[in-house]
């Protein structure tokens, strides 16, 4: 009788540390899904970011005719300066820098 409660008793405290087991992968599982939710909202909060900085920046250039316009020039132009942006050359009628897209007054 005393090998029956033995093995009862052997059987009771695997199947114990078995749902103990079990609780731990599942919290496991769930630390990990939240982590990652995390990581997908902050990802499109950025998204959203440069989305509306591109948005914004091309409210800029909505005359399409003009930025060409700006950013072409020949050599025969005044004075050249440097973008202090790019250090490019840029003529001295430009009103934007044809590399970086800086604007100059």
């Amino acid at each position: 009788m005393e090998a029956v409660i033995a093995i009862v008793g052997i059987v009771l405290i695997a199947v114990i540390l078995f749902i103990f087991y079990f609780i731990a992968k599942i919290m496991q599982f769930v630390i990990q899904a939240v982590n990652l939710y995390k990581k997908i909202i902050n990802r499109e909060d950025t998204i959203i970011k440069l989305l509306l900085d591109i948005r914004d920046s091309t409210k800029k250039y909505e005359e399409g005719a003009q930025v060409i316009d700006d950013m072409s020039y020949s050599s025969n132009d005044e004075d050249e300066f440097v973008c202090g942006k790019c250090n490019t050359k840029v003529p001295g009628s430009a009103k934007t820098c044809p590399k970086c897209g800086a604007e100059f007054e």
